[in-house]
């Protein structure tokens, strides 16, 4: 990933709450390829609940509350057997401990993510796109945003 860019509306859309209602972040990549993060609750969906979708030239993913709904490549619409995840990073690391194996997001991939969400903070308080990697500095704060 090279760069981020958080959107917040400033104001809450449809809840009179003290936090934002939506979020929208647009995520570049080295390759050109764009992705976008959209978190909201100002939208009627609990039936769906958390759904992720992954578009690109050579296939689709769909997966919605943990479950895969959606898998096409090419002229395979078959979904791979997949392991079934543990629903917590907690839950998680207790099996792998427990089993004795690696757990499937370990603290060097998670610490990715976590720079990705606090370049995010950065972008929505600063107003600015937010390159990758992010210089070390001290933590952002998450206040203020």
């Amino acid at each position: 990933m090279l760069r981020v860019f958080l959107l917040l509306p400033g104001r809450t859309t449809t809840h009179k709450i003290e936090a934002e209602d939506l979020a929208v972040a647009v995520l570049g990549f080295r390759s050109g390829a764009l992705g976008s993060i959209i978190g909201t609750s100002a939208v009627c969906s609990a039936r769906e609940g958390i759904r992720a979708l992954v578009h690109g030239q050579k296939g689709t993913v769909v997966t919605a509350n943990d479950r895969l709904e959606r898998w096409e490549f090419g002229d395979s619409a078959e979904g791979p057997e997949l392991k079934v995840i543990p629903k917590t990073p907690l839950g998680d690391m207790i099996d792998s401990i427990e089993n004795d194996r690696k757990p499937f997001v370990d603290g060097t991939e998670g610490r990715k993510s976590l720079e990705i969400v606090l370049a995010l903070y950065e972008s929505a308080r600063t107003g600015e796109t937010v390159k990758l990697p992010v210089p070390s500095r001290q933590p952002a704060s998450l206040t203020g945003i």
